[in-house]
């Protein structure tokens, strides 16, 4: 029977400014196993896009503060497009933009960091390669959605 799951996973590794507009295309979910679940090419296509739209909120770490709410001192920016699906391997995309407040820091760190994204959803629990591991259902659209900065 699915359950209400918080889906975190780390995805670009090394973010490579291509743009003179000073954004940063990204990878925001990668089908197949992740750290928290397995996404199919299906659940990618079908949820990230609406689960992560233009103007999804990019904070620093996965971090909130009391009650659960993201820290706005924290937030670097936001996705500036609708997110896509590339054809090559099925991953949602888009482009981040720093806010002029951590244009500087982004720029430093882009090559040493990665995204998770935070996004609840449905899930079950299920064999993909002869392991038991969460397989994701659903990845559902909410203002809540984050893809964060992270370490690692």
């Amino acid at each position: 029977m699915p359950e209400e799951f918080l889906f975190v996973e780390s995805q670009t590794l090394g973010l490579v400014s291509d743009a003179k507009d000073g954004t940063y295309p990204v990878t925001i979910l990668t089908p197949g196993l992740g750290a928290t679940a397995f996404y199919s090419e299906t659940v990618v296509a079908n949820y990230a896009p609406k689960a992560f739209p233009k103007g999804t909120h990019v904070y620093l770490t996965h971090q909130r503060g009391e009650g659960g709410e993201p820290d706005p001192d924290r937030l670097l920016g936001s996705l500036v497009e609708d997110t896509t699906i590339r054809e090559s391997d099925g991953a949602a995309v888009n482009r981040f933009k720093p806010i002029r407040k951590h244009a500087d820091f982004v720029e430093d760190v882009h090559t040493l960091v990665g995204l998770s994204i935070a996004a609840r959803g449905n899930s079950h629990i299920g064999m993909v390669e002869g392991r038991q591991v969460r397989i994701a259902d659903t990845i559902d659209p909410h203002i809540a959605n984050t893809v964060d900065m992270v370490s690692y």
